[in-house]
């Protein structure tokens, strides 16, 4: 793989969703979605279709070719403009720079009608909640190191991982081996772009999201993230013979 890229981090961040506990209650997200826009929330499962679950659309709830439904409380990563950085002298490598919002929502219920904790959550409550959800995809990603593992005999491959995630799959006999060495230059390289990551995030302000003018009436709690990527450009080209080039003299 290359170095960390906007791809795996939001990777990552739908991993963090994936494996909340049950113990989390109403902090523990059901879905997980990218959104362009704010105004996707009124789009029936935010414009999503059963085959569009992918790397970009996750569910908890079951879904079947003709039913899909993102329940709530949701992840929802929007990517805003970015700034792409090269360094002088070295046009063959770049840092691109993304704003990523994270935002957590959850339907809050103006008329109490139901007995049902969901129903009787105040808006307050579900600010703490999805607070709480977005603490538990920052401790995630705070936690995640470079690892190079080796998936079955002599395979090995460097990628991003959280470490309690990998103890897991070394258990379960779904990989072989995993290392965390510094004094692996590969390694200890790809771990410095995690870390240069993870420091530009160190002050976050969280935001909320307090006007329910969506059709599900959603309210909740987002934070904007410095996404950082990473890129080696090959400088790779297909020439062929163009008429509309042309060369000066011919």
């Amino acid at each position: 793989m290359e170095h960390i890229t906007r791809r795996r981090i939001l990777d990552l961040i739908r991993e963090s969703v994936k494996f909340r506990p049950a113990s989390m209650g109403a902090a523990r997200c059901e879905a997980y979605a990218i959104i362009g826009a704010l105004s996707d929330f009124n789009k029936d499962n935010f414009g999503y279709k059963t085959e569009d679950l992918n790397v970009d659309a996750w569910t908890r709830e079951q879904s079947t070719f003709n039913h899909l439904e993102l329940k709530y409380p949701l992840v929802c990563p929007t990517i805003y403009s970015g700034r792409k950085k090269y360094q002088i002298g070295n046009l063959s490598y770049s840092q691109t720079d993304d704003q990523l919002r994270i935002s957590v929502v959850d339907r809050y219920i103006d008329e109490k009608t139901s007995d049902s904790d969901s129903a009787l959550r105040s808006i307050t409550q579900i600010f703490d909640d999805t607070e709480m959800a977005i603490n538990k995809i920052l401790e995630y990603l705070f936690a995640v190191q470079a690892f190079k593992v080796q998936v079955t005999t002599g395979v090995y491959v460097y990628d991003y991982y959280h470490p309690d995630y990998l103890a897991y799959l070394l258990s379960n006999s779904k990989i072989v081996s995993y290392v965390n060495s510094s004094s692996e230059v590969t390694l200890n390289k790809y771990q410095n772009n995690y870390l240069a990551f993870v420091n530009s995030n160190l002050n976050l302000n969280i935001e909320r999201i307090d006007q329910p003018t969506t059709k599900d009436n959603l309210i909740g709690s987002q934070v904007t993230l410095n996404c950082i990527s990473y890129h080696c450009h090959d400088g790779l080209f297909d020439f062929f013979v163009d008429d509309q080039v042309k060369i000066m003299g011919q």
